[in-house]
């Protein structure tokens, strides 16, 4: 059986993927700022005589492996970018970068999916079709993957489907499958409230942002509160105010940022018009401007169905029934995947990499059980292998 020589061939990988892994932990880029860790990737792929452009996006990777004959051609991708997090871990590999580490597994993703070019390069006879490796930049809340499609690199592949996955809180060979709509699309909202500043003891001659910030900040969880749709699920938050420095200085501006999540993309722009329009009456009603500003948004991600039968086969066969766990209530994170996903038909799934302490996804002391490597590569691989395509 495919799935158990895959599978057996990655754990026989799992040293030398252990060191990619903890080499580009070690060194971990921000976003659009990978030129090491694309400079690694580059020299993987063409180690493996694959064919191989760079620059996608400013610092994506592609890899190409043509079997010569007629077939689907399947999109693997991986994200590389690390994140503003000083990294307290004791290991022996942790962050030389102050300030910067992979604590969203992207150093995982990276490695497992040079394990599954190098699975599928050894099986390359036996495949059809062609497989693409996309290592991508700057997911991160930066949208990398709206880069890499403007850069028209994937234009000239008729793409049959498009798989990725993401490191996960669970026991490793346990994974997580979510149909539909998987995660929330999501939206940065920054709200700039401008007035006049001055003494504080002198409010007559002053516009103070403060209290507009606070009216505006209470009257948008009131209107989320009054206008959301009950048969739906949405979200926002408020995590910055920020005006002034002195207690007796009135300011010239405040800001608000935040972040707002749904899972259509219609109501998302029904919120951001609600938004705007809240926002600017009542700076208005206080005598104050306000400018409104979105930016980061990324569409959900929808899982399609015949995409995820493939997907869940493949973990039938890889890993038996039993390490299905199946979730029908959608995640509120986003993921610039769904770009991918909007394009082509597409399965996203999530693989266990272990459980506390392992997996605290976004904290300082993040890592994984790298056993974790050897069933991402192995998964990715049958993916790319076009197995799975009986849906179960």
């Amino acid at each position: 059986m495919k799935a158990q020589t895959f599978l057996s061939e990655a754990r026989a990988d799992l040293g030398y993927l252990q060191g990619l892994r903890r080499d580009l932990h070690r060194e971990p880029e921000l976003g659009y700022r990978e030129e090491k860790t694309a400079l690694r990737v580059r020299r993987e792929l063409e180690s493996l005589g694959l064919e191989v452009q760079a620059g996608l996006g400013g610092t994506g990777v592609l890899g190409c492996l043509d079997t010569g004959r007629p077939g689907p051609v399947t999109l693997l991708r991986a994200d590389m970018d690390a994140l503003s997090l000083q990294e307290e871990s004791p290991v022996s590999y942790r962050s030389v970068h102050p300030g910067v580490m992979h604590a969203c597994g992207h150093d995982v993703h990276t490695a497992w999916l040079v394990g599954a070019a190098r699975i599928l390069v050894r099986h390359r006879q036996t495949l059809q079709g062609r497989v693409l490796f996309l290592f991508q930049p700057a997911e991160e809340s930066l949208g990398g993957a709206r880069k890499v499609l403007a850069s028209g690199a994937l234009d000239g592949f008729d793409i049959d489907g498009v798989f990725g996955a993401h490191v996960w809180p669970l026991e490793v060979g346990r994974f997580l499958l979510i149909p539909g709509a998987a995660m929330a699309s999501s939206g940065n909202l920054r709200i700039e409230i401008r007035g006049q500043g001055g003494h504080g003891a002198r409010p007559q001659e002053t516009r103070n942002p403060v209290p507009g910030a606070v009216a505006i900040a209470s009257g948008l969880y009131s209107l989320m509160s009054a206008y959301r749709d009950p048969q739906s699920e949405e979200l926002l938050n408020l995590c910055s105010i920020r005006a002034g420095e002195k207690f007796n200085v009135v300011p010239d501006k405040a800001v608000i940022e935040g972040t707002f999540r749904a899972f259509d993309e219609d109501r998302m722009g029904e919120l951001e018009e609600a938004f705007t329009r809240l926002a600017d009456h009542t700076a208005r009603s206080l005598g104050l401007e306000a400018e409104v500003s979105f930016h980061g948004t990324y569409p959900p991600l929808i899982n399609d169905d015949r995409m995820m039968g493939r997907a869940e086969a493949v973990i039938r066969d890889l890993a038996g029934a039993e390490a299905i766990r199946r979730q029908e209530r959608g995640l509120m994170i986003a993921e610039d995947f769904s770009f991918y996903a909007r394009r082509w038909p597409g399965a996203y799934v999530m693989i266990g990499a272990g459980t506390d302490p392992y997996c605290r996804l976004h904290t300082a002391g993040f890592d994984v059980d790298e056993s974790v490597l050897a069933w991402g590569a192995a998964y990715m691989a049958l993916c790319g292998a076009g197995e799975g395509k009986t849906t179960v």
